[in-house]
């Protein structure tokens, strides 16, 4: 440490002759939650029954099937379908969904203004997955040729013409 310095702080003195503590970094209270953990829960919560079959396809399918930076994506579309199926529907068993419950829910995402249908490659490839290991019993609900038809279809307009 430079004299000047000891001259005008005289606690630095102190300091410089005493050897220097172990800087621990500063540790978070034991109820603190991440900001990712936060997300989670926000996006997880509401699946009800689904979840624990969403957090083990992230866990074990997933990081095999996309990039890293994709998850995330795939998280939320999946969590989306699952929010609508168990509180919209109120489906709480996988054996419920049918292609008919993700043409509603295709209809309910034209209806808030989506125009994609990159969900659905999501949706079918989770299905695949839960038929794999054995979960679902029936043929994959996302049909690509019914539902993307449907997604791409005009909108029906809600203004009346004179």
């Amino acid at each position: 440490m430079s004299n000047r310095l000891l001259e005008f702080n005289p606690a630095a003195q102190e300091s410089a002759d005493q050897p220097a503590a172990s800087q621990q970094p500063p540790q978070a209270h034991a109820d603190y939650i991440t900001p990712a953990a936060r997300r989670a829960e926000l996006i997880l919560a509401p699946t009800g029954p689904f979840r624990p079959l969403i957090e083990r396809y992230m866990l074990e399918a997933a990081p095999s099937r996309y990039i890293a930076q994709d998850l995330v994506k795939v998280r939320g579309d999946i969590a989306s379908f699952c929010r609508f199926v168990f509180n919209d529907l109120h489906i709480r068993d996988l054996d419920e969904i049918r292609p008919s419950t993700v043409s509603r829910f295709v209809e309910k995402r034209r209806a808030e203004g989506y125009t994609t249908f990159l969900f659905l490659g999501k949706l079918a490839t989770f299905f695949v997955w839960v038929i794999e290991q054995g979960l679902y019993d029936h043929g994959n609900p996302v049909v690509n040729r019914l539902h993307r038809k449907l997604m791409m279809a005009p909108r029906e307009s809600n203004s009346i013409t004179n």
